[in-house]
């Protein structure tokens, strides 16, 4: 006991020195950081919304529930729903689609989900609302999640698509596709403040209507979007630009304008004043025009870049030289950025493979969108606008690469009296590949070994290619580069096996080829050109069931080949 209380002293002795010690001689604490160095909270949806996510769905409703919904179909009932094995009572449910899409209670409705309407502050995953879409105009189940990741890549706030597999009163409906809610979970996710007015653009309504007030602590007499209409009414194209400019945040609605015709979205607000909302950010009262209703994508893949706008706002922006300007613009540097063949359909192989074990047709599904989408781009690529800039003037001479060059040797030099020789004609790089694909494969431009390469993955039985067009005259040429190879299991046809470079539409075969596992290897196809001035197509490709192969993107070139 009294080596316990001399222990004690002495530990209170420390203290009262520590005590008395200056205030200065403690560490001043650090200053809190910034609101944009804090470490962020998890956006709402986050855990379903970052990849593929597959949900189990069964909802349960009473038989009152099922004659309301009946009689009153967009009118809210309550159900019992369970998700993933956690049950919520008291649901609020209703059915939901426009023409097209619409289906009753006793068929395969299309639902909104609301976890709060009934149940103050409880939400799914941190989101108010879902939709549970039928999906019955998109046969590929994946134009919404495309399309959508399309927007947010351009910055124009879209949103986030899941899948689920649905019971409903008993029956089994199959696979549906998910999509959070416009509530002000999506607003935080989006914009610093979620208090501005969300308008709801119905069935073939313009902003010059009655549009339904879905959130929003703003003006009540819709003045806003009387000042929007009034801006895009102006008759004086200088004047109307400027107008717009205050009350239209004129930048990202271009983004949402080009992405749209990108798509061929026949259905939404541009072309059929369908399928939008609009918000009215707080933060400097201008509108942003929100995409909805994307599952009829890639139908019209002919669709002109100016395909004649019918959205009041459409008309006012791009009737002026700026808007069109603007949207020439970002309809060039968005299709080169963010429209791209491999962004879509390695989201699509994403998708694919969380669906397959509900779906088993899903990559035939996939395939046939993946067909849509390049026929899409080929379309596209032929327009004036999206046409690539004339290649940079190459210099006199150009040096052979170190593995193809010669030793010098004084018996190389030119002799006393002789005539020297006509430098060779240039190498042509080729910088601008497209892709191309059918079956399973994935392609992106990203990098290996620390350079940058076109790769292009195999799965299943796949050919896919880069492809890069260029013009030229008559003669004899070599396209050569390096590429590298990885597990390919090759496949053999009348153009060639596994990986290797080729000129689309020749008949010769492709003697180059990669199989299984190399390392960096030169490969070389040489060609003959007979018309002046003609476009050829040169092809990096992959013929295999499995695999992966590497292009040098800095190696690949034409090469003259003398006579």
């Amino acid at each position: 006991m009294r080596r316990v209380l001399l222990l004690l002293l002495a530990l209170l002795g420390a203290v009262g020195v520590w005590w008395s010690l200056p205030r200065a001689a403690s560490p001043t604490p650090p200053a809190a950081p910034p609101a944009a160095a804090r470490k962020s909270k998890p956006l709402p949806g986050a855990e379903i919304f970052n990849q593929p996510t597959l949900l189990a769905f069964r909802i349960e409703l009473s038989p009152e529930t099922l004659n309301a919904l009946r009689r009153e179909p967009r009118q809210y009932a309550t159900a019992t729903v369970t998700v993933d094995g956690r049950v919520f009572t008291n649901v609020a449910i209703h059915l939901k689609g426009a023409a097209g899409s619409f289906r009753g209670v006793d068929d395969r409705p299309a639902l909104t989900l609301s976890f709060n309407k009934f149940v103050a502050g409880r939400k799914l995953f941190g989101l108010r609302n879902i939709h549970l879409n039928n999906s019955v105009q998109d046969d590929s189940l994946m134009n919404e999640y495309v399309a959508s990741d399309l927007f947010r890549a351009a910055n124009v706030p879209t949103p986030r698509v899941a899948f689920a597999t649905v019971e409903f009163d008993s029956r089994k409906l199959g696979l549906y596709v998910l999509k959070e809610g416009f509530s002000e979970d999506f607003l935080k996710c989006h914009f610093q403040r979620t208090d501005g007015n969300l308008y709801d653009g119905g069935f073939l309504q313009d902003v010059d209507q009655a549009l339904e007030l879905d959130e929003g602590k703003g003006v009540r007499d819709r003045s806003d979007l009387k000042t929007l209409t009034a801006a895009a009414n102006e008759p004086d194209p200088a004047k109307r630009w400027e107008r717009l400019q205050q009350t239209l945040d004129v930048a990202r609605f271009a983004d949402y304008a080009a992405i749209s015709i990108m798509l061929g979205d026949w259905d939404g607000y541009l072309l059929n004043r369908n399928n939008y909302r609009v918000y009215f950010n707080p933060a400097d009262r201008r509108a942003v025009f929100l995409p909805h209703g994307l599952d009829q994508m890639f139908q019209r893949t002919d669709m002109d870049v100016f395909p004649g706008f019918n959205g009041l706002v459409a008309q006012g922006l791009f009737d002026t030289p700026e808007g069109q300007r603007l949207y020439e613009e970002r309809f060039r540097a968005l299709f080169f950025d963010v429209f791209r063949f491999e962004r879509m359909t390695n989201a699509m192989a994403r998708v694919a493979e969380v669906l397959r074990p509900v779906q088993p047709d899903i990559d035939r599904r996939a395939n046939d969108l993946r067909h849509r989408i390049a026929a899409r781009i080929k379309f596209l690529a032929r327009e004036p606008l999206l046409k690539p800039p004339p290649p940079p003037i190459q210099p006199a001479s150009s040096p052979t690469p170190p593995d193809t060059q010669a030793a010098a040797s004084p018996a190389a030099a030119k002799a006393p009296g002789t005539a020297a020789r006509p430098a060779p004609p240039p190498a042509i790089p080729l910088a601008r590949w497209e892709p191309t694909a059918s079956g399973d494969a994935r392609l992106e431009q990203t990098k290996a070994d620390d350079r940058p390469v076109l790769k292009i993955t195999a799965n299943n039985h796949s050919t896919a290619s880069w492809r890069a067009t260029i013009r030229v005259k008559a003669g004899r040429y070599r396209l050569e580069g390096k590429a590298r190879g990885t597990g390919i299991e090759a496949v053999r046809d009348d153009k060639g096996e596994g990986a290797g470079l080729r000129v689309s539409g020749s008949t010769q075969p492709r003697p180059n080829k990669l199989t299984g596992d190399t390392g960096w290897t030169a490969l070389a196809y040489e060609f003959e050109v007979k018309e002046a001035d003609r476009d050829i197509m040169c092809v990096c490709e992959l013929r295999a069931t499995k695999g992966q192969v590497f292009f040098d993107l800095e190696s690949l070139r034409l090469v003259p080949v003398a006579r």
